[in-house]
């Protein structure tokens, strides 16, 4: 479910149910957990021609973080990336920025 929110979202969770083939019931127990948890997050609401307009779901992109570090004698990288991929780099305290594709910005942050 949270790759679906990830990979297509904004999205409605009749397009989850649709998309995931589960029963709305079903998607909502799993949507209500990921909103407890803090890994998705409730944004705007959507357009519908009849009828109320649903809630779109969206990763929380603050909501986890991997961190890596990379020593060695002569250098020390250390790289932040939260879960949708957006990347921080310090190389030696100081800010570095690597070559990136556009898809994926980098933004340098301070040790």
């Amino acid at each position: 479910m949270l790759r679906l929110v990830r990979d297509r979202g904004p999205i409605s969770r009749a397009e989850l149910a649709r998309a995931s083939f589960l029963s709305k019931p079903a998607v909502t127990d799993i949507v209500d957990g990921l909103i407890r948890h803090r890994l998705v997050k409730e944004t705007v609401k959507g357009d519908a021609a009849v009828g109320r307009k649903p809630m779109l779901l969206e990763i929380n992109h603050e909501a986890m973080w991997a961190m890596g570090v990379d020593l060695s004698r002569d250098h020390v990288y250390r790289g932040e990336s939260p879960l949708m991929m957006r990347t921080k780099v310090t190389l030696n305290g100081l800010p570095d920025v690597l070559p990136t594709s556009s898809a994926i910005p980098v933004y340098p942050c301070r040790g």
